[in-house]
């Protein structure tokens, strides 16, 4: 048997470790099949793979002995090169955080989906769920009351092993949708995507092994492969998901690439949380908006950072994306000044609360000053002006109005 270790070669190390210590080669052996096969997908391609640190043959008790040696180094080496923190491993405390008896174990794992009106990408997103090599042990899909084309799609098929629940909101926007579901969830492990998003078949499997390898992790995501039609956007980016010391907030998860890493911010079409770190938090519902609610996501991360747990972001934990049309103001290719405003004011107020008190002064000066094409100031203003005549004397006054209005939030509730 041959598998390619994809997401979790320091959990394996550890395991195969400890094993090998406390009871011989055999019983290293033994755990590390019970892991492999939980966790982690065969490959029909091993001979195009390059090192050797990622093939774990266990065909024969010479080649295990050998993988266990380079086990040994194993995490130095990874960490040290990636720049990712030692982890704690799959020890005891880990596995009673979130996982159940076992050293690894299983945790509860539920995934949250909020939808309106998109059956199309929904059945889309719920035969990936089906195709999980771990499945889910419950999905929950969120709807409106007046969403009859969604509650059609739901009754007229047979999602029986995805063991799906509905779960119903009257109130609009994506911040009421996930707080409805977060409240009916069971599952140890929260993990989020859109209704216009498909994840590949170990994105279940490969999330929850970073869950148990380490107990400070609150949050785990990774590349959404952005499509438009059939044509998957390029680009490759290392930075991802920081927000810079002056407060420009960097993306980039659609483009990200290299080894994992910890970040600020994951992105809500493909990330998953630990229920112990959500559950106190949830989601903010000071944040304006009638439909995405942009930037709920960035305040679920930083208050996650704040609380102090750590987020990971892996490029190989991955969904593809396929943009679909948002029945609300909120539209990806219009420009609406209302939900531009709503997105600039909800931004404003997640940083301001997330700085400490020289940096937000610093981030108010480069916001009116200068800014980002999303959000302009004016010098971005002078840039836009060039390309968008009018439009973007319309985008810089929408924006200085959302900044004041997420300024005059933020004073309200720190007073």
């Amino acid at each position: 048997m041959k598998v390619r270790i994809s997401l979790c070669p320091h959990v394996l190390s550890d395991v195969a470790r400890e094993s090998h210590n406390r009871s011989g080669v055999q019983a290293a052996k033994t755990e590390v099949t019970h892991v492999v096969e939980t966790h982690c997908v065969p490959r029909r391609d091993l001979a195009q793979e390059q090192s050797p640190l990622n093939i774990l043959d266990l065909s024969s008790d010479r080649k295990f002995e050998r993988f266990l040696r380079r086990a040994s180094s194993m995490p130095a080496e990874i960490h040290k090169r990636n720049h990712f923190p030692e982890t704690s491993g799959p020890r005891s405390g880990c596995a009673d955080h979130c996982c159940g008896n076992s050293s690894i174990g299983r945790a509860v794992v539920t995934v949250l989906i909020p939808t309106y009106r998109r059956p199309r990408d929904l059945k889309r997103c719920l035969e990936a769920l089906e195709g999980q090599t771990r499945l889910p042990d419950e999905v929950l899909i969120v709807i409106r009351e007046d969403d009859a084309r969604t509650r059609s799609l739901l009754s007229d098929i047979d999602w029986r092993p995805l063991r799906l629940r509905t779960v119903e909101v009257a109130k609009p926007g994506q911040v009421a949708a996930m707080n409805a579901g977060l409240k009916v969830s069971r599952g140890d492990i929260l993990a989020i995507t859109d209704d216009d998003a498909a994840p590949h078949p170990d994105w279940l499997a490969c999330i929850e092994a970073y869950f148990a390898s380490n107990p400070e992790v609150g949050g785990v995501g990774g590349r959404d492969r952005i499509y438009c039609g059939k044509h998957l956007e390029g680009g490759a980016r290392t930075m991802v998901g920081k927000v810079q010391w002056f407060g420009r907030v960097v993306g980039n998860h659609h483009l990200g690439v290299g080894e994992p890493r910890y970040v600020d911010v994951l992105k809500g079409v493909n990330c998953a949380y630990r229920r112990a770190a959500i559950l106190p938090v949830g989601f903010d519902e000071r944040l304006l908006g009638a439909g995405a609610q942009v930037h709920n996501d960035l305040s679920l991360s930083l208050r996650l950072r704040r609380a102090g747990w750590k987020l990971v972001y892996d490029p190989e934990v991955a969904v593809d994306h396929y943009p679909a049309p948002r029945f609300d103001e909120d539209q990806r290719r219009s420009f609406n000044a209302t939900t531009f405003g709503d997105m600039v004011h909800n931004e404003t107020l997640v940083l301001l609360e997330h700085l400490p008190p020289m940096r937000r002064f610093v981030f108010g000066f480069w916001a009116l000053f200068v800014g980002t094409r999303s959000a302009p100031g004016l010098v971005q203003w002078l840039r836009l002006s060039l390309c968008e005549g009018r439009l973007a004397s319309t985008k810089l006054q929408a924006a200085l109005k959302g900044r004041a209005d997420g300024l005059r939030t933020w004073r309200r509730h720190n007073e």
